[in-house]
């Protein structure tokens, strides 16, 4: 259902004008003001009078392909203290970007709600490990969870959450869930020249290792 997406612009490419071998072409995006769209399309083999299409591909020049992802709560997670709670937080680490959330005191069910803007990357693992802060000494390790941009921007919709719950690994018990959607932000020409699949400008800069517990709240 695309009933609740906001068009981002529009091209068209005749298939009826490809051919056996590769066709690599850059599209204008049409009803909007600046973009462009990469299509990599052949025809196989068969009836000319109806031809079957591959799409090798497609690409954006002049806008940032980004996924919002927001980690939104913690369910059921191990318990790492005497009282049978923990002090929950997670590092995501997605490439070279590192985020750290806020530490949810005395709980096995923590809501967190913050969100984190990454460019996509193909390929890329978005890596969720979940630790419990202790005052005193190193936090203690409450499992990880991992998807692929590729999975993340395969079930996001434009500019509506999607979301996704994801089990934690290599404890008894655990899951995180989380919502992401795909946007995209005009760049400029000088950014286009550079790496459009950094971390956004203005983000958050990677925190610190796990050890010092991250910022706390209640």
């Amino acid at each position: 259902d695309t009933s609740a997406d906001r068009p981002m612009g529009r091209a068209s490419l005749r298939t009826g004008a490809l051919t056996e071998d590769l066709t690599d072409s850059w599209l204008q995006l049409n009803g909007v003001s600046t973009g462009e769209l990469r299509v990599r399309a052949l025809r196989l083999p068969g009836s000319s009078e109806d031809p079957s299409v591959v799409f090798a591909g497609t690409q954006l020049k002049g806008m940032d392909p980004t996924l919002e992802v927001t980690l939104s709560r913690g369910i059921d997670l191990i318990s790492c203290d005497r009282l049978g709670s923990s002090d929950p937080f997670v590092v995501l680490t997605y490439g070279e970007v590192r985020h750290k959330t806020h530490v949810k005191r005395n709980t096995l069910n923590p809501r967190w709600a913050e969100v984190k803007v990454l460019r996509y990357r193909e390929g890329t693992q978005l890596r969720l490990e979940v630790y419990d802060w202790d005052r005193v000494g190193s936090p203690d390790y409450m499992g990880y969870a991992e998807v692929s941009a590729d999975t993340l921007a395969g079930s996001a919709l434009v500019e509506q959450p999607s979301v996704m719950t994801l089990t934690l690994q290599d404890v008894k018990s655990g899951q995180l869930e989380i919502s992401v959607k795909r946007t995209a932000t005009r760049v400029s020409r000088s950014r286009q020249r550079g790496n459009m699949f950094d971390s956004p400008p203005g983000s958050p800069q990677p925190s610190s290792s796990p050890s010092d517990g991250g910022p706390t709240s209640r």
